[in-house]
């Protein structure tokens, strides 16, 4: 199981095209191709592009670091939620 690539991004505002809330204002949604918890830097982002080959920015890919680092390019990301008691 991939580790947490999540906690980094707590407390967190969620950016958009039109309203970036990262600490980094290079780090836009625009920039790095889909809405995010955009911090100074990134763990995660699976709202990325589906990238292949060799990247100048893998960061604008779909990116878990805990999983198979920063340089690994996923075809789909999924998210799963359960009600914890």
């Amino acid at each position: 199981m991939p580790g947490d690539s999540l906690t980094y991004h707590n407390s967190t505002m969620f950016s958009t095209k039109d309203q970036n809330n990262d600490l980094d204002p290079s780090n836009s949604p625009n920039t790095l191709h889909g809405g995010w918890w955009f911090n100074a830097c990134l763990e995660s982002h699976l709202n990325g592009k589906h990238l292949q080959g060799a990247h100048d920015h893998p960061n604008h890919s779909v990116v878990w670091t805990q999983g198979c680092g920063d340089k690994y390019f996923y075809k789909v990301s999924e998210v799963k939620l359960s009600l914890v008691s």
